[in-house]
């Protein structure tokens, strides 16, 4: 074990208020089990339609995807780009002819991407991640899921 690794850890925990309003707002952010998984498929491969992300991320229901994405945009995590214009046809100049016949009329999905608090963000889920690895294996091997 690194003493000097935890006697660091240690100094800063003691440097630091005890409490914090903004990490105790945040907690329920970084506990939610789909935002790094939503956070990591967009700074890999963005932008992602909702579809994408969600073959990117495994198995979700489009409900919790939603749910996921709409808290991620109100965190500032994400940030959605409307492709309304690129898929939306211009009616006022077009012919009679030309009006697409049996198009749906939803509205178009968008694109996600990372904004950049949601790569600050990501910088900080990396150490998380390499712990979370580290004990896990520790723990219960490489084979334990939970």
């Amino acid at each position: 074990m690194n003493h000097s690794l935890i006697d660091e850890a240690v100094v800063n925990i003691q440097n630091t208020p005890s409490y914090s309003p903004a990490l105790l707002s945040f907690l329920p952010v970084l506990a939610s089990k789909w935002i790094a998984p939503v956070l990591w498929a967009l700074i890999r491969k963005s932008p992602l339609s909702f579809q994408e992300i969600r073959s990117e991320i495994g198995p979700i229901t489009n409900t919790t995807l939603s749910k996921t994405l709409r808290e991620m945009e109100l965190e500032g995590l994400i940030q959605r780009i409307s492709t309304e214009a690129e898929t939306k046809p211009d009616f006022d100049n077009m012919d009679f002819e030309e009006l697409p016949v049996g198009q749906p009329t939803q509205k178009p999905s968008g694109l996600y991407k990372p904004t950049q608090i949601g790569i600050e963000f990501s910088t900080v889920l990396v150490p998380l991640l390499q712990w979370a690895t580290k004990y896990r294996i520790q723990q219960y091997g490489t084979g334990h899921k939970r």
